[in-house]
């Protein structure tokens, strides 16, 4: 059996392969750690603050299983006057259908999008609409 990049054909540099100068793609790898150096304090800042928010959570934060129950008698769910607008938000609306159902996500794409219709009758995504418009 042929391994899958036989037909390339003799490869004489990285830059052959990926189309990239590799001084470039090194570059360009350097550029990014030195970057997220930069941001090193900002990032350990935002680690600390997301610690206090879950410690908080555990504390004052509603169960999952009541705000599933607070989320269906709101009116807001299964209602055609709401329109859900999110940004790439498929697996959030999936936690939302697993809070609200109780069970397991539907195993097929079918599924999931009936319940999506049955939940979240108007949803616009707007990362879909911006690729859509490409």
């Amino acid at each position: 059996m042929a391994a899958p990049w036989e037909h390339l054909g003799e490869i004489a540099s990285v830059a052959q392969l990926t189309g990239l100068d590799a001084v470039k793609l090194i570059g360009l790898i350097v550029q990014a750690a030195n970057t997220a150096r930069m941001h090193k304090k900002n990032c350990k800042q935002f680690a600390r603050h997301l610690k206090l928010i879950v410690k908080k959570n555990i504390g004052m934060g509603v169960e999952a299983k009541k705000f599933g129950e607070l989320l269906m008698s709101s009116g807001d769910v299964s209602n055609e006057d709401i329109c859900w607008a999110t940004f790439h938000g498929g697996y959030d609306f999936g936690y939302l259908i697993k809070l609200l159902t109780g069970k397991n996500l539907a195993e097929t794409q079918e599924g999931f999008f009936e319940l999506m219709n049955v939940f979240f009758p108007r949803v616009y995504d707007i990362k879909h609409i911006i690729s859509s418009r490409s």
